[in-house]
């Protein structure tokens, strides 16, 4: 580095001690002019041009310096952060991502800016492996902690080679942590694959007997907390809702065939035991969204189960979550994550918002 460019920095370096943000980036900007190629400065330069919520040009600052010389987690950090209050959240997604596959980012409830993010903008990032499964886990442990609930049940139902149920016990351990809540995590599958469609609404052009089976030994060895039931979930997980079980807080609905799905519901239904759920269910869905092959539609497969349901159950309802229309990002998985609605459950009205009664009062 020159002379004239070692000053310079030194000086932007005094600046921002004395949190004096446009010298620094002027000194910054003179010691580039200088050595075009430090990549020091171009880094420093892009944290103090976001400390002026100079966003697209902070971003554009530490994209050169992650240019020059690669980027580390605190960098792709910083560049996520600027690009997502510059607009471009996809390619913040790409930067967090990045970031998060070095371990930078710690999961905490309330995120510093600058530093961490809060769990709810990772997951409606979705920065992290199977965010569907860490969404309705997420949601659920939330609303028990708001009910005064202790713990809460998970299951995953179908499990096929097991990746969802080992990410659902990844996630449980997470959320725990943050919110208090016991999370106690089940998966239901046949060990042999998929049953034989028995009609049209099994979509059987799309699923076949015995596909997605189960190494039930190498699944069984890695698990850490999750317990594998196994046999034919409509009647396992009847039985399982019969032992008193922590109210159902998280479900994952991956059984692919209408047969199945239907029946599960019903032991979901409005003559079910209230105690044994959540009063609103975060409900995954894996196969209601899917491209021009699939052919999903509500008169066959999970959508048709779920319209039955809907039909059939006056005080339980199944509803897709429309918090996902809020934000700037649209996944596959949004479309598929609905909430069963137990207008019957006791605790449905229980007020869960901190607004006061001069909350919106007039200025």
């Amino acid at each position: 580095m020159s002379i004239r460019g070692r000053r310079l920095k030194k000086r932007a370096r005094r600046s921002e001690l004395n949190e004096d943000w446009s010298e620094a980036a002027k000194q910054y900007r003179g010691a580039l002019t200088a050595d075009p190629g430090d990549a020091t400065s171009w880094y420093r330069l892009g944290r103090v041009l976001a400390k002026q919520k100079a966003w697209a040009s902070s971003a554009f600052a530490l994209q050169s310096a992650i240019a020059l010389r690669g980027g580390s987690a605190s960098s792709y950090f910083h560049l996520g952060w600027s690009l997502q209050r510059a607009g471009a959240v996809e390619e913040a997604r790409r930067a967090y991502q990045k970031s998060e596959s070095q371990h930078s980012i710690r999961p905490t409830v309330k995120g510093e800016p600058g530093r961490l993010l809060s769990y709810q903008e990772r997951l409606d990032l979705a920065v992290m492996p199977k965010a569907s499964y860490a969404y309705v886990l997420f949601r659920g442990a939330s609303l028990a902690k708001r009910l005064g609930i202790p713990r809460i049940t998970a299951v995953e139902l179908g499990v096929a080679g097991g990746n969802g149920l080992l990410a659902m016990e990844r996630h449980a351990a997470t959320t725990e942590k943050m919110t208090g809540i016991g999370i106690d995590v089940f998966g239901f599958d046949t060990g042999k694959g998929l049953v034989a469609p028995k009609d049209a609404r099994d979509l059987p052009y799309r699923f076949a007997e015995g596909t997605f089976a189960m190494d039930v030994e190498a699944l069984t060895s890695r698990l850490k907390r999750a317990e594998l039931v196994l046999g034919d979930a409509v009647e396992t997980f009847r039985e399982f809702m019969t032992t008193d079980p922590a109210p159902l807080g998280a479900v994952s609905f991956d059984m692919d065939l209408y047969a199945p799905t239907q029946g599960v519901l019903q032991s979901m239904n409005d003559h079910a035991d209230e105690a044994r759920f959540l009063p609103r269910v975060p409900v995954y869905f894996d196969d209601v969204v899917g491209n021009r092959e699939q052919d999903y539609n509500v008169y066959t497969g999970e959508l048709l189960a779920i319209e039955e349901f809907n039909q059939e159950n006056p005080n339980t309802k199944l509803v897709e979550d429309r918090h996902f229309k809020t934000l700037p990002l649209n996944f596959d998985w949004h479309h598929s994550t609905y909430t069963m609605h137990r207008f019957g459950h006791p605790q449905y009205d229980t007020y869960i918002r901190k607004a006061r009664p001069d909350s919106l009062a007039l200025r």
